[in-house]
Protein backbone atom coordinates (compact mmCIF):
# COMPACT_ATOMS: atom_id res chain seq x y z
CA UNK A 1 0.00 0.00 0.00
CA UNK A 2 2.92 2.35 0.66
CA UNK A 3 4.85 2.11 -2.64
CA UNK A 4 1.47 2.38 -4.53
CA UNK A 5 0.29 5.23 -2.16
CA UNK A 6 3.82 6.99 -3.26
CA UNK A 7 2.97 5.77 -7.15
CA UNK A 8 -0.46 7.01 -7.18
CA UNK A 9 0.16 10.12 -5.50
CA UNK A 10 3.06 11.40 -7.16
CA UNK A 11 1.77 10.63 -10.35
CA UNK A 12 -1.17 12.76 -9.52
CA UNK A 13 0.68 15.56 -8.11
CA UNK A 14 2.99 15.89 -11.55
CA UNK A 15 -0.04 15.35 -14.32
CA UNK A 16 -2.17 18.00 -12.07
CA UNK A 17 1.02 20.47 -12.20
CA UNK A 18 1.76 19.63 -15.84
CA UNK A 19 -2.32 20.31 -16.97
CA UNK A 20 -1.71 23.46 -15.11
CA UNK A 21 1.40 24.46 -16.59
CA UNK A 22 0.09 23.71 -20.18
CA UNK A 23 -3.17 25.54 -19.51
CA UNK A 24 -1.51 28.72 -17.87
CA UNK A 25 2.27 28.79 -18.66
CA UNK A 26 2.91 27.50 -21.93
CA UNK A 27 1.72 30.65 -24.83
CA UNK A 28 0.24 28.26 -27.07
CA UNK A 29 -1.82 24.97 -28.07
CA UNK A 30 0.23 21.61 -27.19
CA UNK A 31 -1.24 18.17 -27.64
CA UNK A 32 -1.05 16.08 -24.76
CA UNK A 33 -2.39 12.84 -23.92
CA UNK A 34 -4.02 13.78 -20.79
CA UNK A 35 -5.69 16.87 -20.70
CA UNK A 36 -7.36 16.95 -17.16
CA UNK A 37 -8.49 20.85 -17.69
CA UNK A 38 -9.97 19.92 -21.70
CA UNK A 39 -12.35 16.65 -19.83
CA UNK A 40 -13.11 19.39 -17.09
CA UNK A 41 -14.32 22.19 -19.24
CA UNK A 42 -16.50 19.68 -21.75
CA UNK A 43 -18.26 17.91 -19.05
CA UNK A 44 -19.08 21.18 -17.10
CA UNK A 45 -19.96 22.70 -20.22
CA UNK A 46 -22.52 19.63 -20.78
CA UNK A 47 -24.13 19.99 -17.58
CA UNK A 48 -24.40 23.46 -17.27
CA UNK A 49 -26.04 24.28 -20.98
CA UNK A 50 -28.23 21.12 -19.43
CA UNK A 51 -29.37 23.66 -16.87
CA UNK A 52 -29.88 26.56 -18.77
CA UNK A 53 -32.10 24.89 -21.10
CA UNK A 54 -34.78 24.74 -18.12
CA UNK A 55 -34.99 28.53 -18.31
CA UNK A 56 -36.02 30.92 -20.94
CA UNK A 57 -34.51 32.84 -23.55
CA UNK A 58 -33.27 36.08 -21.22
CA UNK A 59 -31.84 34.04 -18.28
CA UNK A 60 -30.66 31.40 -20.52
CA UNK A 61 -28.30 34.08 -21.91
CA UNK A 62 -27.54 35.37 -18.54
CA UNK A 63 -27.03 31.73 -16.84
CA UNK A 64 -24.32 31.20 -20.05
CA UNK A 65 -22.79 33.96 -19.62
CA UNK A 66 -21.68 33.09 -15.53
CA UNK A 67 -20.01 30.13 -17.37
CA UNK A 68 -17.01 31.49 -18.38
CA UNK A 69 -15.71 32.91 -15.14
CA UNK A 70 -17.27 30.19 -13.29
CA UNK A 71 -15.20 27.89 -14.82
CA UNK A 72 -12.18 29.70 -14.48
CA UNK A 73 -12.92 29.70 -10.56
CA UNK A 74 -13.64 26.61 -9.96
CA UNK A 75 -10.55 25.14 -11.74
CA UNK A 76 -8.32 27.07 -9.36
CA UNK A 77 -9.35 25.37 -6.56
CA UNK A 78 -8.98 21.93 -8.89
CA UNK A 79 -5.72 22.17 -9.38
CA UNK A 80 -4.66 23.02 -5.82
CA UNK A 81 -6.81 19.85 -4.52
CA UNK A 82 -4.96 17.82 -6.88
CA UNK A 83 -2.01 19.29 -6.23
CA UNK A 84 -2.27 18.74 -2.43
CA UNK A 85 -3.66 15.22 -2.40
CA UNK A 86 -0.96 13.96 -4.96
CA UNK A 87 1.15 14.85 -2.27
CA UNK A 88 -0.39 13.87 0.60
CA UNK A 89 -0.84 10.47 -1.12
CA UNK A 90 3.13 10.35 -1.06
CA UNK A 91 3.64 11.69 2.69
CA UNK A 92 1.01 8.97 3.85
CA UNK A 93 2.96 6.14 1.33
CA UNK A 94 6.78 7.25 3.12
CA UNK A 95 5.10 6.86 6.47
CA UNK A 96 3.49 3.87 6.23
CA UNK A 97 6.73 2.39 4.82
CA UNK A 98 8.96 4.18 7.60
CA UNK A 99 6.62 2.34 10.27
CA UNK A 100 6.73 5.79 12.63
CA UNK A 101 5.09 5.60 15.50
CA UNK A 102 1.64 7.80 15.63
CA UNK A 103 1.77 7.67 12.03
CA UNK A 104 -1.42 9.80 11.25
CA UNK A 105 -4.17 8.75 8.79
CA UNK A 106 -4.84 9.42 5.47
CA UNK A 107 -7.64 12.52 6.36
CA UNK A 108 -5.27 13.82 8.71
CA UNK A 109 -2.63 13.57 6.27
CA UNK A 110 -4.19 15.69 3.64
CA UNK A 111 -5.34 18.36 6.19
CA UNK A 112 -1.52 18.66 7.25
CA UNK A 113 -0.16 18.97 3.72
CA UNK A 114 -3.14 21.60 2.94
CA UNK A 115 -1.69 23.60 5.81
CA UNK A 116 1.88 23.48 3.89
CA UNK A 117 0.36 23.66 0.91
CA UNK A 118 -0.86 27.52 2.33
CA UNK A 119 1.72 28.10 4.21
CA UNK A 120 0.85 27.49 7.87
CA UNK A 121 2.98 24.78 8.40
CA UNK A 122 0.86 23.03 11.09
CA UNK A 123 3.17 19.38 11.73
CA UNK A 124 2.65 17.05 13.98
CA UNK A 125 5.38 16.60 17.22
CA UNK A 126 8.19 14.34 16.30
CA UNK A 127 8.30 14.60 12.96
CA UNK A 128 10.93 13.45 10.60
CA UNK A 129 13.39 15.00 8.22
CA UNK A 130 12.02 13.91 5.28
CA UNK A 131 8.73 14.98 6.60
CA UNK A 132 9.69 18.72 7.03
CA UNK A 133 11.71 18.76 3.87
CA UNK A 134 8.06 17.54 1.69
CA UNK A 135 6.30 19.96 3.85
CA UNK A 136 9.23 22.93 2.91
CA UNK A 137 8.72 21.59 -0.73
CA UNK A 138 5.16 21.74 -0.33
CA UNK A 139 5.00 25.11 1.43
CA UNK A 140 7.36 26.37 -1.90
CA UNK A 141 4.37 24.44 -4.16
CA UNK A 142 1.69 26.66 -2.68
CA UNK A 143 3.95 29.83 -3.06
CA UNK A 144 4.62 29.25 -6.37
CA UNK A 145 0.73 28.08 -7.22
CA UNK A 146 -0.74 31.67 -5.48
CA UNK A 147 1.65 33.38 -8.08
CA UNK A 148 0.51 31.77 -10.77
CA UNK A 149 -3.17 32.11 -10.04
CA UNK A 150 -2.34 36.26 -9.35
CA UNK A 151 -0.74 36.59 -12.88
CA UNK A 152 -3.27 34.26 -14.34
CA UNK A 153 -6.73 35.76 -13.77
CA UNK A 154 -5.52 39.63 -14.80
CA UNK A 155 -3.88 38.44 -18.10
CA UNK A 156 -6.93 36.45 -18.91
CA UNK A 157 -9.27 39.54 -18.17
CA UNK A 158 -6.76 42.00 -19.74
CA UNK A 159 -7.39 39.57 -23.37
CA UNK A 160 -11.00 39.74 -22.73
CA UNK A 161 -10.97 43.36 -22.50
CA UNK A 162 -8.88 44.00 -25.44
CA UNK A 163 -11.40 41.68 -27.68
CA UNK A 164 -14.61 43.44 -26.35
CA UNK A 165 -12.93 46.41 -27.50
CA UNK A 166 -12.98 45.33 -30.68
CA UNK A 167 -16.30 44.24 -30.63
CA UNK A 168 -17.46 47.64 -29.92
CA UNK A 169 -15.66 49.61 -32.64
CA UNK A 170 -18.53 47.30 -34.36
CA UNK A 171 -21.25 48.45 -33.13
CA UNK A 172 -21.86 51.74 -34.86
CA UNK A 173 -20.34 50.74 -38.04
CA UNK A 174 -21.85 47.62 -38.79
CA UNK A 175 -24.79 47.51 -36.38
CA UNK A 176 -25.99 45.12 -34.10
CA UNK A 177 -25.75 42.18 -34.75
CA UNK A 178 -23.01 43.17 -36.85
CA UNK A 179 -23.55 42.43 -40.38
CA UNK A 180 -21.10 42.44 -43.45
CA UNK A 181 -22.98 44.39 -45.85
CA UNK A 182 -23.91 46.96 -43.34
CA UNK A 183 -20.89 47.34 -42.83
CA UNK A 184 -19.68 47.97 -46.46
CA UNK A 185 -22.97 49.62 -47.51
CA UNK A 186 -22.60 52.88 -44.14
CA UNK A 187 -18.68 53.57 -45.41
CA UNK A 188 -20.02 53.84 -48.90
CA UNK A 189 -22.50 56.07 -47.48
CA UNK A 190 -19.91 58.65 -46.85
CA UNK A 191 -18.79 58.69 -50.92
CA UNK A 192 -22.44 58.69 -52.36
CA UNK A 193 -23.26 62.10 -49.88
CA UNK A 194 -20.05 63.75 -50.89
CA UNK A 195 -20.55 67.12 -52.62
CA UNK A 196 -20.06 67.41 -56.18
CA UNK A 197 -19.50 64.93 -59.19
CA UNK A 198 -16.35 65.80 -61.11
CA UNK A 199 -14.18 64.55 -58.40
CA UNK A 200 -15.50 60.98 -56.64
CA UNK A 201 -15.02 61.29 -52.98
CA UNK A 202 -12.91 58.06 -51.79
CA UNK A 203 -12.98 59.15 -47.96
CA UNK A 204 -16.01 56.36 -47.54
CA UNK A 205 -13.05 53.68 -49.30
CA UNK A 206 -9.97 55.26 -47.52
CA UNK A 207 -12.34 54.98 -43.92
CA UNK A 208 -13.10 51.38 -44.69
CA UNK A 209 -9.19 50.60 -45.62
CA UNK A 210 -8.12 51.92 -42.10
CA UNK A 211 -10.53 50.13 -40.14
CA UNK A 212 -10.21 46.64 -42.18
CA UNK A 213 -6.23 47.59 -41.19
CA UNK A 214 -7.48 47.38 -37.33
CA UNK A 215 -10.07 44.52 -37.67
CA UNK A 216 -6.76 42.61 -38.87
CA UNK A 217 -4.64 42.98 -36.06
CA UNK A 218 -7.93 42.53 -33.58
CA UNK A 219 -8.26 39.03 -35.34
CA UNK A 220 -4.31 38.21 -34.78
CA UNK A 221 -5.31 39.23 -30.99
CA UNK A 222 -7.82 37.31 -31.00
CA UNK A 223 -5.94 34.38 -32.35
CA UNK A 224 -3.32 34.42 -30.19
CA UNK A 225 -5.49 35.55 -26.89
CA UNK A 226 -7.92 32.46 -27.25
CA UNK A 227 -5.39 30.09 -28.50
CA UNK A 228 -3.54 30.44 -25.51
CA UNK A 229 -6.68 30.64 -23.01
CA UNK A 230 -9.27 28.67 -24.63
CA UNK A 231 -11.23 29.43 -21.70
CA UNK A 232 -11.96 33.16 -23.32
CA UNK A 233 -13.99 30.90 -25.93
CA UNK A 234 -16.46 30.41 -23.22
CA UNK A 235 -16.58 34.05 -21.80
CA UNK A 236 -19.74 36.34 -23.68
CA UNK A 237 -19.82 40.00 -24.34
CA UNK A 238 -21.03 41.71 -22.06
CA UNK A 239 -23.47 43.69 -24.11
CA UNK A 240 -26.67 42.65 -26.24
CA UNK A 241 -27.04 40.90 -29.48
CA UNK A 242 -23.01 41.33 -30.26
CA UNK A 243 -20.40 38.25 -29.37
CA UNK A 244 -16.24 37.72 -30.44
CA UNK A 245 -18.32 35.19 -32.89
CA UNK A 246 -20.52 37.56 -34.51
CA UNK A 247 -17.98 39.80 -34.96
CA UNK A 248 -15.36 37.94 -36.95
CA UNK A 249 -18.08 36.57 -38.75
CA UNK A 250 -19.30 39.80 -40.12
CA UNK A 251 -15.93 40.96 -40.99
CA UNK A 252 -15.39 37.45 -42.89
CA UNK A 253 -18.96 38.88 -44.96
CA UNK A 254 -17.62 42.00 -45.64
CA UNK A 255 -14.12 40.71 -46.71
CA UNK A 256 -15.32 38.46 -48.34
CA UNK A 257 -18.08 40.83 -50.53
CA UNK A 258 -15.02 42.73 -51.03
CA UNK A 259 -13.06 40.49 -53.00
CA UNK A 260 -15.39 39.68 -55.52
CA UNK A 261 -17.42 42.57 -55.80
CA UNK A 262 -14.74 45.72 -56.21
CA UNK A 263 -13.89 46.38 -59.46
CA UNK A 264 -10.42 47.47 -58.55
CA UNK A 265 -10.25 50.13 -61.23
CA UNK A 266 -8.74 52.95 -59.26
CA UNK A 267 -5.91 53.07 -56.70
CA UNK A 268 -8.36 53.49 -53.76
CA UNK A 269 -10.51 50.42 -54.67
CA UNK A 270 -7.40 48.49 -55.23
CA UNK A 271 -5.74 49.05 -52.18
CA UNK A 272 -9.23 48.43 -50.19
CA UNK A 273 -9.13 45.13 -52.47
CA UNK A 274 -5.69 44.07 -50.54
CA UNK A 275 -6.55 45.18 -47.19
CA UNK A 276 -9.61 43.12 -47.51
CA UNK A 277 -7.67 40.26 -48.82
CA UNK A 278 -5.27 40.62 -45.39
CA UNK A 279 -8.36 40.86 -43.04
CA UNK A 280 -10.02 37.99 -44.34
CA UNK A 281 -6.90 35.52 -44.33
CA UNK A 282 -6.23 36.85 -40.21
CA UNK A 283 -10.08 36.14 -39.40
CA UNK A 284 -10.02 32.63 -41.30
CA UNK A 285 -7.02 31.68 -39.48
CA UNK A 286 -8.38 32.53 -36.21
CA UNK A 287 -11.83 30.90 -37.01
CA UNK A 288 -10.06 27.96 -38.30
CA UNK A 289 -7.75 27.23 -35.45
CA UNK A 290 -9.95 28.09 -32.28
CA UNK A 291 -12.63 25.25 -33.81
CA UNK A 292 -9.83 23.07 -33.45
CA UNK A 293 -9.78 23.30 -29.45
CA UNK A 294 -13.55 24.22 -29.28
CA UNK A 295 -15.49 21.92 -31.87
CA UNK A 296 -15.15 18.21 -31.84
CA UNK A 297 -16.57 17.76 -35.02
CA UNK A 298 -17.40 19.83 -37.81
CA UNK A 299 -21.14 20.18 -39.51
CA UNK A 300 -20.25 18.30 -42.59
CA UNK A 301 -23.93 18.35 -43.63
CA UNK A 302 -24.97 21.62 -43.05
CA UNK A 303 -28.34 22.65 -42.58
CA UNK A 304 -27.93 26.15 -42.37
CA UNK A 305 -27.82 28.06 -45.13
CA UNK A 306 -26.73 31.97 -43.88
CA UNK A 307 -27.38 33.57 -47.86
CA UNK A 308 -30.04 31.19 -49.70
CA UNK A 309 -30.59 31.91 -53.49
CA UNK A 310 -33.97 34.16 -52.50
CA UNK A 311 -31.75 36.62 -50.77
CA UNK A 312 -29.40 37.04 -53.41
CA UNK A 313 -30.87 39.54 -55.08
CA UNK A 314 -32.00 41.39 -51.75
CA UNK A 315 -28.53 41.68 -51.36
CA UNK A 316 -27.45 43.10 -54.49
CA UNK A 317 -29.79 45.55 -54.10
CA UNK A 318 -28.96 46.57 -51.04
CA UNK A 319 -25.24 46.90 -51.65
CA UNK A 320 -26.26 49.21 -54.98
CA UNK A 321 -24.74 51.94 -55.18
CA UNK A 322 -21.59 50.98 -52.40
CA UNK A 323 -19.38 50.27 -55.80
CA UNK A 324 -19.56 46.62 -55.55
CA UNK A 325 -21.01 44.42 -58.24
CA UNK A 326 -21.73 41.48 -57.29
CA UNK A 327 -24.83 40.72 -59.84
CA UNK A 328 -22.91 38.41 -62.15
CA UNK A 329 -23.02 34.62 -61.98
CA UNK A 330 -19.17 34.53 -61.66
CA UNK A 331 -18.92 36.32 -58.94
CA UNK A 332 -21.50 34.66 -57.11
CA UNK A 333 -19.87 31.19 -57.37
CA UNK A 334 -16.76 33.08 -56.36
CA UNK A 335 -18.26 34.17 -53.14
CA UNK A 336 -19.83 30.91 -52.58
CA UNK A 337 -16.45 29.32 -52.66
CA UNK A 338 -15.07 32.02 -50.57
CA UNK A 339 -18.25 30.79 -47.69
CA UNK A 340 -17.18 27.27 -47.81
CA UNK A 341 -13.72 27.74 -46.79
CA UNK A 342 -14.80 29.47 -43.01
CA UNK A 343 -19.09 29.22 -42.90
CA UNK A 344 -18.39 25.24 -41.53
CA UNK A 345 -16.19 26.84 -39.03
CA UNK A 346 -18.19 29.15 -37.65
CA UNK A 347 -21.21 27.03 -37.77
CA UNK A 348 -19.21 24.70 -35.63
CA UNK A 349 -18.10 27.29 -33.21
CA UNK A 350 -21.68 28.81 -32.98
CA UNK A 351 -23.12 25.27 -32.49
CA UNK A 352 -20.81 24.19 -29.81
CA UNK A 353 -21.08 27.88 -27.73
CA UNK A 354 -24.52 28.15 -28.45
CA UNK A 355 -23.89 31.25 -29.67
CA UNK A 356 -25.74 33.57 -32.93
CA UNK A 357 -24.39 33.99 -36.23
CA UNK A 358 -25.24 37.16 -37.96
CA UNK A 359 -27.48 37.80 -41.21
CA UNK A 360 -25.74 38.90 -44.52
CA UNK A 361 -28.85 41.64 -45.05
CA UNK A 362 -29.40 43.08 -41.52
CA UNK A 363 -33.17 43.52 -40.07
CA UNK A 364 -35.51 45.56 -41.16
CA UNK A 365 -36.20 47.11 -37.70
CA UNK A 366 -32.20 46.58 -36.52
CA UNK A 367 -31.09 49.42 -34.55
CA UNK A 368 -27.44 49.98 -33.14
CA UNK A 369 -26.85 49.62 -29.51
CA UNK A 370 -25.80 52.63 -28.69
CA UNK A 371 -29.52 54.24 -29.84
CA UNK A 372 -31.14 51.54 -27.27
CA UNK A 373 -29.93 53.37 -24.62
CA UNK A 374 -30.76 56.37 -25.75
CA UNK A 375 -34.19 55.47 -26.43
CA UNK A 376 -34.19 53.92 -23.01
CA UNK A 377 -32.81 57.12 -21.32
CA UNK A 378 -36.30 59.08 -23.56
CA UNK A 379 -38.56 56.86 -21.93
CA UNK A 380 -37.57 57.03 -18.98
CA UNK A 381 -37.42 61.02 -18.96
CA UNK A 382 -40.97 61.05 -20.40
CA UNK A 383 -42.85 58.41 -18.13
CA UNK A 384 -41.01 60.60 -15.02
Amino acid sequence: MGVLSIVVGTALALLTAWDAFEWVVMPRSVISFFRFTRYFHKLFWQLWVALSRLCGNRERELLLGMYGPLATLLLIPLWALGLVLGIALVQWGFDTLAFTKGTPSFPMEVLNTASCFVTLGLQRQGASLGTRTLAVVTAGIGLGFLALVIGYVPTLYQAFSRRESGILLLDSRAGSPPCGAELIRRHAEIDRLAEGDAVRSTVGLEALCVFLQEAERWCAELLESHLSYPTLTAYRSQHDRVSWLSTITALLDATALLKVGLNKTTHAQRQLAWRAHCCYAMARHAVVDISYITVASLPLNRALNRLPDSQQGALAQFLQGSGLDIGKPERWAALRRLRREYEPYVEGLAEALLLELPPWLPPADAHDNWESGLQDQAEHFYRA
